[in-house]
């Protein structure tokens, strides 16, 4: 896994995204979010470059979020969540982003995301975000 040091240009890391490879086992999302803080933000954080984790889902977790989530926001982690489709759980998103969720939440359908792009990049890249 790449850390969030080693890669400081648009094109390194689109190229890094578009290498992922899909594991197969269906949506674990409690498992991707401590991957994300044991693997990326404790390893790699960068001092005064907020620390920012955008999970975008949609579907149901077949494992446990709670715990993860807690623990990643507890360790200075802002989460945003964004469910896509017609299949994701509210319930799993409200408890996932950093509060306040009208701020770190986000919902749509696959054809409509695209209106809240600009929302989403304002609240990750901007830093108008409450931790």
């Amino acid at each position: 896994m790449s850390r969030l040091d080693e890669h400081y240009s648009l094109s390194e890391i689109i190229a890094k995204i578009e290498g992922i490879k899909y594991p197969n086992g269906g949506t674990m999302t409690g498992k991707a979010l401590k991957k994300a803080k044991e693997d990326l933000f404790d390893k790699s954080a960068r001092p005064g470059v907020p620390n920012i984790a955008c999970v975008i889902t949609d579907g149901k977790s077949r494992d446990d979020i709670d715990d993860p989530a807690q623990t990643l926001r507890d360790s200075g982690v802002t989460v945003i969540s964004v469910g896509i489709g017609e299949n994701y759980d509210l319930k799993e998103l409200e408890k996932m982003a950093t509060d306040p969720d009208s701020q770190h939440l986000f919902k749509g359908k696959f054809d409509a995301l695209t209106s809240e792009v600009d929302s989403i990049v304002d609240t990750a890249c901007t830093g108008r975000y409450i931790l």
